[in-house]
């Protein structure tokens, strides 16, 4: 039960953080796998790794703008 409420907790934190920085953060689509699981099958690490690539790719290819929070862009 302790596992349950701190994948929810992380996963609420996450989504909270995502809406204060939704213009800068690629949000990964995990399917079923879960926050904490630390043992995952080669078939579960390469979904996790083409799901990253997929949404990265996605996200870039936006030509996002690289402004912080204080509107500033890295030189």
């Amino acid at each position: 039960m302790a596992w349950g409420i701190l994948d929810t907790a992380m996963n609420a934190f996450d989504n909270r953080g995502l809406v204060g920085f939704a213009d800068r953060a690629v949000s990964i689509p995990t399917g079923g796998v879960d926050t904490l699981d630390f043992d995952l099958s080669p078939e579960g690490q390469e979904f996790l790794y083409q799901s990253g690539y997929k949404a990265a790719g996605e996200f870039f290819a936006g030509n996002p703008s690289g402004r912080n929070s204080l509107g500033q862009t890295p030189p």
